[in-house]
């Protein structure tokens, strides 16, 4: 009977110890979804909505093909913090790279920031990604004179 009441409080004990080192860590999940609300043609500049709250960002995509880069109405999915992540495309179905360059809270002021960028690196941003075909079909650069 001894033996017994002493291996039952050991084993009480322990569990009352073990249930304290638990790790309750939880993940918090920072992705959201975001619309494309406006883009500059030639540029790799969009302005983006968060439905979540309804700010707005700039985002640069660091695609160098012309044809990822998300256009008007796109639904975009992925984690919006500063820097450069990839995010997907809902609309198109693919995963992109963009960077996010500032956060606004209208459009007007997005636009503001999306003009300023465009003065600042200008098309020259753009530049060397450009490629067309040659005669033979292997890729070459384009020559601007």
């Amino acid at each position: 009977m001894k033996k017994l009441l002493t291996i039952s409080l050991m084993l009480l004990a322990g569990v009352v110890l073990l249930a304290g080192c638990t790790k309750r860590d939880y993940y918090e999940d920072t992705r959201e979804y975001a619309l494309v609300v406006d883009y500059v043609e030639g540029y790799p500049y969009s302005v983006i909505r968060f439905d979540a709250d309804g700010t707005f960002a700039v985002i640069e995509s660091l695609d160098n093909n012309a044809d990822y880069w998300p256009l008007i109405n796109d639904e975009l999915f992925g984690d919006f913090d500063l820097g450069s992540r990839y995010v997907r495309n809902n609309d198109a179905g693919y995963n992109i790279r963009i960077s996010v360059l500032d956060y606004a809270n209208s459009l007007n002021e997005a636009n503001h920031i999306l003009d300023s960028y465009i003065d600042r690196y200008g098309f020259a941003k753009k530049m060397s990604s450009v490629r067309a075909k040659g005669r033979g079909g292997e890729s070459q650069p384009v020559i601007i004179k």
